[in-house]
């Protein structure tokens, strides 16, 4: 029995929007080639991602209040960027200047070249199309 493939996700719809109102479509006509399924870490770590806001709500006010709030990013961004190196087997994408991006290899290298916007939509895509895999399989 074959693998599930990775699945082509076009990045026409990524946009970001400066400070004074404009909208842009850094990715348009480039796409992202990622596996769609979730392991049970992923699910864990999700769960962690979630608390973030609540930890450090908790850590306003704290004499240490930077310091806490630094690690917290630290400690997640860390955990997004193995999760998607798990996940992203190649893309087109290409950086700020339009240089090609390093190719996703496995590690977090590639991925931690990307902004924390490109990763929060990977894995809102990611999510989104987990969600929508059981209509398709029972439409």
């Amino acid at each position: 029995m074959a693998k599930p493939p990775p699945e082509s996700i076009p990045s026409d719809d990524y946009e970001v929007t400066t400070a004074d109102g404009q909208v842009y479509r850094p990715h348009e006509g480039e796409w992202v080639l990622m596996y769609l399924d979730q392991t049970v870490e992923e699910v864990t770590a999700g769960e962690a991602l979630a608390r973030i806001g609540v930890e450090m709500q908790a850590a306003k006010g704290d004499k240490d209040e930077a310091l806490k709030i630094g690690l917290l990013a630290e400690q997640h961004f860390a955990i997004l960027c193995e999760a998607l190196a798990e996940r992203v087997v190649d893309w087109t994408w290409t950086d700020r200047r339009g240089r090609p991006l390093p190719k996703p290899d496995g590690t977090t290298g590639p991925i931690s070249k990307l902004s924390s916007d490109e990763m929060g939509y990977l894995l809102k895509v990611k999510a989104s199309r987990q969600e929508s895999e059981p209509a398709r399989k029972n439409g």
